[in-house]
């Protein structure tokens, strides 16, 4: 009996897991995920660089803000794809019933004031400060396992935005 109750009680554990990894992020397995993410792209975003799992934490400065601490739960944060382009930087979410991609948050790397890593222990975080001082907090996550900070794809992540930032800020001051 306390086996079976075990085994029930992984079960619906397991179920429960398996069930919150796939919100928000579609189908990330499937050959047409790309072109599915590049289709709900605006035209003007420019090339994708990088993209994947990922969660945003609003209004959060990285692992030092009390929303953004590793114990709070639930509602201080927004699954999606994480998408970096040449212009933009976007969260996406899979909209079941349209069988697409839907823009959740949309960040100019024109109006970004400043871009930072954060790490906390082996996490990792971008950290987007707007031109109006607000935050902004991202963290690319492990694809299928959508659990696990993914801290290499995010650290990649946050020198691709420098990047980016940079050459943009160098093309301004020019003209």
């Amino acid at each position: 009996m306390k086996a079976r109750a075990t085994w029930m009680l992984s079960g619906i554990a397991l179920f429960g897991i398996a069930g919150c990894a796939g919100s928000g992020y579609g189908p990330t397995y499937s050959p047409m995920y790309r072109q599915k993410v590049t289709a709900s792209l605006p035209d003007q975003t420019g090339k994708i660089k990088m993209m994947g799992p990922a969660e945003w934490y609003p209004n959060t400065q990285g692992f030092n803000d009390l929303g953004g601490s590793l114990l709070t739960t639930g509602t201080g944060w927004v699954r999606g794809i994480l998408v970096i382009t040449e212009r933009d930087i976007l969260l996406l979410q899979w909209n079941r019933r349209q069988e697409r991609y839907r823009i959740m948050k949309v960040i100019p790397l024109e109006k970004m004031k400043e871009v930072s890593l954060d790490s906390f222990g082996l996490n990792r975080r971008i950290v987007i400060q707007e031109e109006d001082y607000t935050f902004h907090s991202f963290t690319f996550l492990k694809l299928g396992g959508q659990l696990f900070i993914d801290s290499s794809k995010t650290e990649s992540g946050f020198q691709i935005i420098n990047q980016l930032v940079g050459r943009l800020n160098v093309r301004l001051q020019q003209e």
